[in-house]
């Protein structure tokens, strides 16, 4: 009997943590249930930023802390549709863990492996949460000639915990008061123009992690490479430069330093909901990933013509928004309907692939004119 009830006991204990932290139910996948109702709009994710510090520099502990401010967090109501989860910049690297003669000197020392503290955490999380979980750590990696590398790495995990890709900190910034932390940290191997992306339910996203913020290059080349949402893990907020990339490129930014998110070529979204925990901030930004911006004077769609039509046919699904006398912001407001697909379906040209194509023509242009010179 005693036994019996043990084992009902676990099994109400295993209900109320699926209630809390299982399985995304359907209310959380786009659609739309029996009775009509959306559960989610087409391209619209949450995503859940972590920023600050609880103070601690044990591994360990800093674990444990952010655990905590995760499930916390709980009390939103969102957590178990949350789509990603961004963790700041190396939040559980443990400098103290470096001998006496600093990180520099010895710059394996508080990195790890595969099978990293860390690492293991993240894969946890993603599957507690069933979210995607993006982690910047301090990666420990042996060449073949056995020359040690410590990378300031982001790896990205799915909503299963298993390994997406990972990105290595292009721009390692080594003066002023971090000299002694990332001066131990390598610069990657990296041919121009092959920044990895990375493929989710919810589109390709792109990463860079905080000094790469003063590159343009980066951020054009992830533009080229199409991604819909680019994650910025931080160790300062840097706010005004990562909008500004937001407005040039017209892609949607989480800015994890700052805790917050830009939409396509706007200002910060506001949070659906924040919490304080230990010092760390919470929140989690409902970000719209399939909004597209229209130049209104492109004449490939015959100025705002074309787009007009587009939303007159699918008024039903497809709202316009003017944002200034020469961008206008389409976005779908039903379950299936893609804004992105239904106007490409239809011919129509968004901003950044007006921008490439003006780019491409004058290339080609700048290339004649060069020959031409020569000859």
């Amino acid at each position: 009997r005693s036994h019996r009830t043990s084992i009902m006991l676990w099994k109400a204990l295993l209900l109320l943590s699926a209630l809390l932290f299982g399985a995304q139910g359907e209310e959380c996948l786009p659609g739309q249930d029996s009775t009509g109702k959306c559960h989610r709009i087409q391209g619209v994710i949450n995503v859940m930023t972590v920023s600050g510090s609880a103070g601690s520099t044990n591994s360990s502990q800093t674990l444990k802390d952010i655990k905590r401010a995760i499930e916390v967090h709980d009390e939103c109501g969102t957590s178990r549709c949350v789509d990603i989860i961004v963790l700041p910049e190396l939040f559980a690297f443990d400098p103290s863990a470096a001998p006496s003669g600093g990180f520099e000197s010895n710059p394996h020392a508080g990195a790890e492996g595969v099978g990293g503290l860390s690492r293991k955490a993240c894969h946890s999380w993603a599957v507690q949460f069933q979210a995607y979980v993006l982690c910047t750590i301090a990666e420990l990696d042996t060449g073949t000639d056995g020359q040690v590398e410590v990378y300031n790495t982001a790896v990205l995990m799915d909503r299963k915990g298993g390994l997406v890709g990972q990105y290595r900190k292009t721009f390692i910034e080594y003066g002023g008061g971090v000299e002694a932390m990332e001066g131990g940290f390598s610069l990657p191997v990296r041919e121009e123009g092959r920044l990895p992306v990375f493929q989710t339910d919810f589109g390709i996203v792109g990463v860079l992690t905080s000094f790469d913020v003063h590159f343009p290059a980066l951020w054009q080349e992830l533009d080229d490479l199409g991604v819909d949402l680019v994650l910025w893990p931080s160790a300062f907020d840097g706010q005004r430069l990562v909008r500004a990339h937001s407005v040039t490129h017209n892609y949607p930014i989480v800015l994890n330093g700052a805790g917050e998110c830009v939409e396509a070529g706007r200002q910060e979204v506001v949070a659906t909901c924040k919490r304080v925990s230990d010092g760390y901030k919470v929140a989690v930004t409902r970000l719209d990933t399939d909004q597209r911006i229209i130049f209104s004077n492109d004449p490939h769609n015959r100025g705002r013509k074309l787009t007009d039509q587009v939303l007159e046919e699918h008024k039903e699904c497809l709202v316009g928004e003017v944002l200034n006398d020469v961008m206008v912001s389409v976005k779908s407001t039903c379950c299936k309907v893609s804004a992105r697909s239904t106007l490409a379906a239809h011919g129509v040209r968004d901003v950044r692939e007006f921008r490439a194509a003006i780019r491409r023509h004058s290339e080609v242009r700048s290339k004649r004119s060069t020959l031409n010179s020569i000859a």
